[in-house]
């Protein structure tokens, strides 16, 4: 089975490559295509190409941002393809792996000659990154009308009205053997009075400890019920460990409240505050496996500068421009 792979890089976000390749309904950027059929309510498509040859296509996979991938079938051959994303330093890598399979076997002998995989990719990628290069915005636009409407959340500054939600929140953590990020230092503190205290001298020049950088900590609550789903810490300014390993923001969502967008939605609202503050860009980090938070920081236009080893973990350095 002639299998070919190609890698290519897109100076753009993950999820704005994927979508610019999964959207059926445009098709006409494809320089091989003479027209596309979508069919199945878009399980499945059916390609024409230039010179009249349809192949079928039924997807596979769907990840957005991660994977894309679907079956494929033509007069003379069946097959598989897989689009599988990656950030990088300034944008996007997309490794396209194709495998095809002549259903006649003494066409198997002159594959190459027949469907040249390499080729085809080639254009598709060049096809591609013209088409990014020239609707960025519009897709980004697009992603945000289509996109499921954010949960209502708001943040507030910490008072003595929230210390039982604020510690009920620290013991979850606590109880999962989670570390708590965006705390600032909420876990390590013996009680709530002398963390409300530390915060409040951080939030300020005149009392901001030597060793620290000025940072504006604030509880993340929904709207409906007042309950906190999550914290945030924004630092103004960056000192050597934070430029490397800590970034502006840093941030947690308790894991009772995960999987409902609340990542995103606080994240958000913090490069909102980041911006009144008069930032014009943030530096936001990750774990390298933590491939949840990652996607979070792509999804609000983070592009990857680098990866930093230390003590047997990989810090990720994305950049937010404001």
């Amino acid at each position: 089975m002639p299998k070919s792979v190609y890698q290519a890089v897109f100076p753009y976000p993950a999820d704005a490559v994927y979508h610019a390749m999964a959207d059926l309904s445009c098709w006409q950027w494809r320089s091989d295509l003479a027209g596309l059929e979508i069919l199945e309510n878009g399980n499945a498509f059916m390609e024409i190409s230039k010179n009249g040859s349809r192949t079928h296509f039924t997807i596979t996979e769907k990840q957005i941002g991660s994977r894309y991938a679907f079956e494929m079938e033509g007069e003379w051959f069946t097959g598989q393809w897989l689009g599988e994303f990656s950030a990088v330093p300034g944008g996007t890598r997309v490794v396209f792996t194709e495998k095809i399979r002549m259903k006649r076997w003494p066409l198997r002998l002159i594959a190459p000659l027949c469907l040249p995989l390499k080729k085809m990719q080639k254009t598709y990628a060049i096809d591609l990154m013209i088409h990014l290069s020239e609707h960025a915005r519009e897709f980004a636009a697009r992603r945000q009308m289509n996109s499921p409407k954010a949960p209502e959340l708001m943040l507030a500054a910490p008072s003595e009205a929230h210390e039982a939600q604020v510690m009920a929140y620290r013991q979850e953590f606590a109880q999962n053997g989670e570390t708590l990020h965006g705390g600032a230092r909420l876990e390590e503190l013996a009680d709530y009075a002398s963390w409300l205290q530390s915060i409040r001298q951080n939030a300020s020049e005149e009392t901001v400890p030597p060793n620290l950088v000025l940072a504006t900590t604030l509880l993340c609550l929904r709207k409906e019920d007042g309950k906190m789903v999550g914290i945030i810490d924004i630092r103004h300014r960056l000192n050597d460990y934070l430029l490397k390993f800590g970034g502006n923001i840093g941030y947690s969502v308790r894991k009772s409240e995960r999987r409902k967008g609340y990542a995103k939605a606080m994240l958000a609202l913090g490069l909102e505050e980041c911006r009144k503050l008069g930032l014009e860009r943030v530096l936001i980090t990750c774990d390298k496996e933590n491939i949840a938070s990652a996607k979070t920081i792509l999804s609000c236009g983070g592009v990857l500068e680098n990866e930093i080893p230390e003590e047997g973990r990989i810090t990720q350095r994305y950049w937010i421009a404001l």
